[in-house]
């Protein structure tokens, strides 16, 4: 074994130490060993990866912050916003959220208990590997307090266990991603790298068998990075993007399940949106969605659950099909009469009024 591969095992091992016994301290408050032999480790990895730097890793332990905390911080938009508990200050409003609790649900008990104030923050990890924490905020924006989190031993740097991803699911069949969405947050710094990753990503899941379809849904709009855009795609698949022969819809085989699908800009359906007077939809007829977080949507532009029907993670699908909200919302369409505010603001159901 060369002496480069003894300093990768030792760091390895010392890493795995480290890491376990910081669990058993600050997790699971069951020490195994003195203060003094973990300091007398985590120097000893610290020496190691200063001689051969190469064998830092997220999951160091030497990588935590072990300084001042930041005081000055800068704004995350979540993307997903972060709920919060609705206080109720009188009789009645209690008794209006237990009504609601039993449109939704047939056996209902409550557990009662004094509550402890804190402070609420996102982990957001990829690949297993924390990038970034942020507080809670109003709900849909807060500040980054990484460096600060990183401070907290009882967080760890890498998850023990990757979570599985969407990507990896069999029953997954099409997936849809935005390449104007730069458009929308007003930046531009960055673009070719979220073109080249998204198509690149498209590309592999194409092997498998998914379908994929690369958007460009803003006709009609701004359209300032398209050219940018399909440069970027020129570039990585070797081929003019113009030139596969469009289908009726205007959408383009750019190679095995790979498709780019031009389309009209529309208004994302919000409460503050003048009234289109929407009538149909085709929202939880041929289609629906579910949030990150379990929630069901009639549709994927309610990004931000304002129709939440119920939830995967606590009750049946079925279930809540049957709710007394989807259904109304289901007999509103049929009406042309759709039941939900939200639905008569959304831009693109209007098209359906032709």
């Amino acid at each position: 074994m060369t002496d480069k591969e003894q300093s990768a095992k030792r760091a390895q091992e010392l890493r795995d130490k480290l890491n376990y016994y910081s669990k058993k301290y600050y997790v699971d408050d069951d020490p195994e060993i003195e203060d003094y032999e973990y300091d007398m480790l985590q120097r000893e990895l610290a020496n190691l990866e200063k001689e051969h730097p190469e064998e830092i890793t997220p999951d160091s332990p030497t990588q935590r912050v072990g300084g001042m905390a930041l005081t000055k911080f800068e704004p995350v938009t979540h993307a997903v916003p972060l709920e919060s508990l609705q206080d109720s200050f009188s009789d009645a409003e209690v008794v209006d959220f237990d009504e609601k609790v039993r449109e939704q649900l047939e056996h209902v008990e409550y557990s009662v208990e004094p509550k402890v104030d804190g402070l609420s923050v996102a982990l957001e990890y990829r690949d297993g590997v924390f990038v970034r924490g942020a507080t809670r905020g109003d709900g849909r924006v807060g500040e980054d307090v990484t460096e600060n989190l990183r401070t907290i031993q009882s967080i760890p740097m890498v998850l023990p266990e990757k979570l599985p991803l969407l990507r990896d699911c069999p029953a997954l069949h099409k997936v849809s991603v935005s390449l104007h969405s730069f458009e929308g947050n007003g930046k531009s710094d960055g673009l070719e790298d979220y073109v080249a990753q998204a198509a690149a990503s498209c590309l592999s899941l194409g092997e498998r068998g998914v379908i994929c379809a690369l958007r460009l849904w803003n006709r009609g709009g701004a359209e300032v990075e398209n050219a940018r855009i399909l440069r970027v795609l020129d570039g990585l698949l070797g081929q003019d993007t113009a030139a596969p022969p469009p289908d009726r819809r205007g959408n383009r085989r750019l190679a095995e399940r790979l498709y780019l699908e031009p389309g009209e800009k529309f208004d994302w359906p919000h409460p503050d949106n003048d009234r289109r007077d929407t009538q149909f939809c085709y929202g939880l007829r041929q289609q629906l969605a579910v949030l990150c977080d379990g929630t069901v949507v009639p549709c994927c532009l309610d990004s931000e659950g304002r129709l939440a029907l119920g939830n995967l993670l606590t009750g049946e699908l079925d279930d809540i099909l049957a709710s007394p909200r989807a259904q109304a919302i289901c007999r509103g369409f049929d009406a042309r009469q759709p039941s939900e505010e939200l639905c008569r603001r959304c831009g693109y159901a209007a098209r359906f009024n032709r």
